[in-house]
């Protein structure tokens, strides 16, 4: 018996648009609890969602305003300067250890679903169409409203590429007056 085959229709590409400063605003007061963490550090650091979740006390020093990422897509490590937003929300969460996720709750759920409560709630805070990946474009697009170059927005947010690690990357203080720049999330 001849298998017919399914028509092929062609595939739209995904499109991640920037969020507004008012709509990630909106985002933080429908948000509650570890969500409203990950969002605070989605848009304030840009990084990736399976990052985020991944991400444990010993990654985070409070104290030098310095937080570490271990990236699952690039496997290397890369240190930020912790944006002062982040870090008072982050010195007002109960820490268990050093081995302990920052995000307990959704750190241990699978990324798909985690994704999709982000959804669910962007959709309850009037956003359509929104997903985490938003707050990455949203960190990037902000980095450049604020004058910085492509290759130290590369730097800050881990990119691989442009020999950007190779030729004098930016000190960690010229990282921190950068991201200092930006304007406050509301």
């Amino acid at each position: 018996m001849e298998k017919k085959l399914k028509a092929n229709r062609p595939v739209e590409p995904r499109t991640t648009n920037a969020l507004t400063l008012e709509q990630v605003s909106a985002l933080l007061t429908a948000a509650e609890g570890e969500m409203q963490t990950l969002i605070l550090l989605g848009a304030t650091t840009g990084r990736r969602l399976r990052d985020l979740l991944a991400l444990r006390w010993k990654d985070i020093d409070l104290g030098k305003g310095m937080i570490e990422f271990h990236p699952v897509k690039t496997r290397r490590t890369d240190v930020m300067p912790l944006p002062h937003q982040a870090k008072d929300h982050l010195e007002q969460l109960p820490k268990a250890g050093p081995d302990a996720l920052v995000l307990p709750g959704l750190g241990s759920r699978p990324a798909a679903a985690v994704s999709v409560k982000f959804g669910k709630l962007a959709k309850q805070a009037g956003i359509k169409g929104s997903r985490f990946h938003s707050l990455r474009v949203t960190f990037i697009r902000r980095l450049w409203e604020a004058g910085v170059s492509q290759g130290v927005v590369m730097e800050i947010m881990g990119h691989q590429g442009a020999d950007s690690r190779k030729h004098s990357p930016p000190s960690i203080e010229v990282l921190r007056a950068i991201l200092n720049r930006l304007l406050p999330l509301k």
